[in-house]
């Protein structure tokens, strides 16, 4: 049994391995573990890359019934399960002989082949679940698998646009069909996975007889689109980033992490015309990461507003540069009539579900842990926000505050927990949405995108880096934990003896755990695990000069906001 026809035609080594059964052998019928069977043909990165992946450029060349690997995101983990049978009574037409067929990783027979036998004495019903999964929502095109397949558009299938958050030409969706799954639990919605299976499609339904119950077919099953009878399936690593593995070996010390990294920062620091304060947080924002929740606080977010955004026109360069290095990412602008129209959160409370059943409804901010979200302040336009507007605004707020998302379903709302890197283009200082940092860019730097573009072995170098540092563990010692409390206590004791100036802000806990967990990005982006009492005192002495530029940036801008609003007479 070679590889070859376990992908060409999986259905035919499943039934040898089956072998033939009579009916009175069915009520004894021990299952073989055929999931076990395949994971063990596949077991080595090679032969897992031979299974052709399956997208929508590749969807037209792959027949019904080959082995195809999967890359998405669970869209809607809500539909309904749906019952087949085990075995059904067949007879092959070419040999007019009646035998009993395996049927669990198939919806339909071919007439051509066979004719179906009703009988009730055969039939094992089960359950299955249903999944409908899509492509993985802003995923750049570097980092996406490669292949020589194109979409001709000789099949047709339905493509259910408001199951997509992101209008794009590479959307493609598919129903997965789960088999005695005992780690569901892990297929979450918007995880991001490769399912390995059989795919079946009928574009006309001719010729074709089902094998289950009309009865219990949802309508999602009814529509023409694809489906993969899973085998099994594996969590998609390392943030879907291809460049990890080629660049692995360039950091096999220290003195090779630290030259990497400084070349990192060098270089984003010329695409911002030098601006090395703006290289450096930016970092920080990439390679952080939501590791821990306590209670409802999400500890390691670091979202990021830069501000003094000319327009928009330098706002969609920046956010070129930022897909350009990771493998996720997504520009959302705030136009006025996108904010009033439609819901930036997922939905069943609307009426394409309830008439057309389609289940769970998308929205922009259906993403997968890891996308890196760009939201363009600059496009916000002048003019009324109605109540959908408002519900927009406010979900974005409280993405930006707790890092979860309130999807409505229709008579109840649910927070889903989100691990998103978060990014705030704005020409002032945001005020719509509450950011851990805020870095002005410098009024008269440039955002040299070309230089960025083509260097494709730096950009290499820093697309792995940052997915290998957002993995990586992190740890602060006893001694200098106890260090900076004592620090901390201090410099607060301190500021409560001194007279009161109102405007400084009040040392608080919020300050101590942005300072950690800064100090924690630090530590992370110099390929290292471990806080020292030098990269404390740099994160403080950086955090200095940041708050200096900032405070100077605001003292500027109220100036220029007075001079706007009084000008002298």
């Amino acid at each position: 049994m070679t590889i070859e026809n376990f992908i060409n035609n999986p259905l035919n080594e499943i039934e040898k391995i089956i072998g033939n059964i009579s009916i009175n052998e069915i009520s004894t019928f021990q299952e073989p573990n055929i999931s076990e069977i395949f994971k063990k043909k596949f077991c080595n990165e090679n032969d897992i890359e031979k299974i052709p992946l399956l997208n929508k450029s590749s969807f037209d060349s792959l027949k019904s019934g080959t082995l195809v690997r999967f890359q998405c995101m669970i869209q809607d983990n809500g539909i309904d399960s749906e019952l087949y049978s085990l075995f059904h009574l067949v007879k092959d037409r070419n040999s007019n002989e009646q035998k009993v067929k395996f049927f669990k990783y198939q919806d339909q027979i071919n007439e051509n082949d066979f004719e179906y036998l009703d009988s009730e004495d055969i039939q094992t019903f089960r359950d299955r679940q249903l999944i409908y999964c899509i492509n993985i929502p802003g995923h750049n095109a570097w980092a996406k698998e490669k292949i020589s397949s194109q979409n001709d558009g000789n099949k047709k299938y339905k493509v259910i646009n408001e199951k997509f958050p992101i209008e794009s030409d590479d959307n493609f969706g598919a129903i997965v069909k789960l088999y005695d799954p005992d780690d569901i639990d892990e297929l979450k919605l918007n995880s991001v996975f490769e399912f390995i299976g059989i795919l079946e499609y009928n574009e006309h339904h001719d010729n074709i007889q089902p094998t289950f119950d009309d009865l219990d077919m949802n309508m999602l099953s009814s529509l023409p689109l694809p489906h993969i009878h899973a085998l099994y399936w594996n969590k998609v690593k390392n943030n879907s980033n291809p460049a990890i593995n080629s660049i692995k070996n360039q950091l096999l010390n220290d003195k090779a992490i630290e030259d990497t990294r400084n070349k990192i920062v060098e270089y984003v620091s010329n695409v911002f015309g030098g601006d090395e304060l703006i290289a450096e947080y930016l970092l920080y924002n990439l390679v952080s990461r939501i590791y821990s929740r306590i209670d409802t606080l999400p500890v390691g977010k670091f979202s990021l507003n830069i501000c003094n955004i000319n327009d928009s026109k330098q706002a969609a360069k920046i956010y070129n540069f930022i897909q350009n290095i990771v493998p996720k990412s997504h520009y959302l602008t705030l136009e006025h009539k996108k904010l009033n129209t439609r819901r930036l959160a997922p939905s069943m409370n609307c009426v394409e579900t309830l008439d057309h059943g389609i289940g769970l409804v998308s929205g922009e901010l259906q993403l997968s842990d890891g996308t890196v979200l760009v939201v363009d302040e600059t496009t916000i336009q002048e003019g009324k926000i109605d109540n959908t507007g408002v519900v927009n605004i406010s979900i974005l707020n409280d993405l930006f505050q707790n890092q979860k998302i309130t999807y409505d379903f229709n008579y109840h709302t649910l927070d889903f927990p989100a691990n998103i890197n978060l990014i705030v283009l704005s020409e002032a200082k945001s005020k719509l949405f509450p950011c851990d940092c805020v870095v002005p860019l410098q009024n008269d730097l440039t955002i040299n995108q070309d230089f960025a573009i083509n260097d494709n072995e730096t950009l290499n170098i820093i697309r792995g880096f940052i997915d290998i540092m957002k993995v990586s563990d992190y740890k602060i010692d006893q001694d200098m934990a106890n260090d900076i409390s004592k620090e901390f206590v201090e410099k607060r004791s301190a500021q409560s003896k001194e007279k009161q100036d109102y405007t400084k802000k009040i040392l608080g806990q919020d300050d101590l755990l942005y300072q950690l967990n800064l100090a924690r990005l630090y530590t992370l982006s110099h390929g290292q695990t471990q806080l020292t009492k030098e990269f404390w005192l740099n994160t403080k002495e950086l955090e200095e000069k940041r708050q200096k530029v900032l405070d100077n940036y605001l003292r500027l801008k109220s100036q220029t906001s007075n001079k706007t609003q009084n000008p002298l007479r």
